[in-house]
């Protein structure tokens, strides 16, 4: 009877040294864990749970990790930081009390977020990502998912979303922003978006839009004078953007020489290139004059060169212009007039 007490306590024991322990097959991952102070029983292919139960944030940034299995012992972490590691895949699930996650530059094809639903920040850069669900994602504020091969993203269940940037080698084609009014910036160049609407944004700051194959924006919502950066240049397509104040954004805001700022695209598309307008001399060194078979009076001018950076905006006298201060080149001249535009090339010797 005795022996038989003996045996059992040492198989009690191990069976309580065995929960005590969680696994971690990476010796990558278990090393910068040692590094960090965190893991106190040694390199041996497990954690202490009680070593892990506290700790709120892990940064592992740039360890050679493959495999993050073990995270599950973390059961108060809130912050992991395992960016520009190996990592294919990761079921972030296994630790719900994640608020802020950054595993951008490595190898995923596969990540699980949907059951984190305290996750304010998301950065997944730089990836193999062909899908990314974040629907149950209610409290998400910045979300940072680009350089990856995501084709489609719903942000229907995202209500509190400042920040997204899906910017390059994304193959993003539609961006709905109905449920997002809260938006704050939007990065979303080199993708292949057709059409963005933004008016319904009333504290929108910062966006970035360009080499995209845009043929409808709307950025008219009532803060265009807040906005603090502004880049949309290379949509070949379209002509027209919708803005609060044209004569701002004309003067603030870069655009493509084939584009307009308008209050109302409706009625600006269907007066584009109605002008009969012509430039002489052309090519100049000096002066230019714009003449009308129609008599009509130029409003004014804005000029760009031909990496479609504007280089003047005035207001026209007399259909005469001053271009004498440009350099020589090729230069696309925005004649205005009549709430209707037309575009003529204009070469400077």
């Amino acid at each position: 009877m005795k022996k038989i007490t003996i045996i059992f306590l040492v198989l009690s024991f191990n069976v309580l040294s065995f929960a005590q322990t969680t696994n971690i097959p990476d010796p990558n991952f278990e090393q910068a864990l040692i590094d960090l102070g965190i893991d106190t029983n040694g390199l041996n292919g497990n954690i202490l749970n009680s070593d892990a139960a506290g700790v709120t944030y892990v940064n592992v940034d740039s360890k050679s990790i493959g495999d993050l299995t073990g995270i599950e012992a973390f059961t108060s972490l809130l912050s992991l930081y395992c960016s520009s590691n190996n990592l294919t895949s990761f079921d972030a699930s296994v630790v719900p009390t994640l608020t802020n996650l950054v595993v951008w530059n490595n190898n995923l094809v596969s990540l699980n977020v949907n059951s984190n639903l305290d996750l304010y920040t998301l950065s997944c850069d730089e990836n193999n990502l062909t899908s990314l669900d974040v629907s149950n994602l209610t409290g998400l504020y910045r979300l940072y998912c680009g350089s990856n091969s995501i084709s489609t993203l719903d942000l229907s269940g995202n209500p509190d979303l400042l920040t997204l940037d899906c910017y390059g080698m994304n193959n993003l084609t539609t961006l709905d922003f109905t449920n997002n009014p809260n938006l704050y910036e939007l990065y979303a160049s080199n993708n292949q978006l057709t059409a963005l609407d933004l008016s319904n944004m009333s504290d929108f700051r910062r966006l970035s839009c360009g080499n995209n194959n845009l043929s409808s924006l709307n950025v008219k919502n009532g803060n265009n004078t807040n906005v603090t950066y502004f880049n949309i240049q290379n949509n070949p397509n379209l002509t027209c953007v919708e803005v609060d104040d044209v004569a701002y954004s004309d003067t603030n805001w870069g655009i493509d020489s084939q584009a307009v700022f308008s209050t109302n695209c409706t009625a600006s598309l269907q007066n584009f290139n109605l002008l009969d307008v012509s430039i002489y001399p052309n090519p100049t060194s000096g002066h230019i004059s714009i003449t009308s078979s129609d008599n009509i009076i130029i409003d004014s001018i804005v000029i760009y060169n031909i990496f479609g950076k504007k280089v003047m905006h005035s207001n026209v006298k007399n259909n005469a212009i001053d271009v004498s201060l440009l350099n020589s080149g090729v230069y696309y001249v925005n004649i205005y007039a009549d709430n209707s535009k037309t575009v003529k090339k204009l070469i400077i010797e």
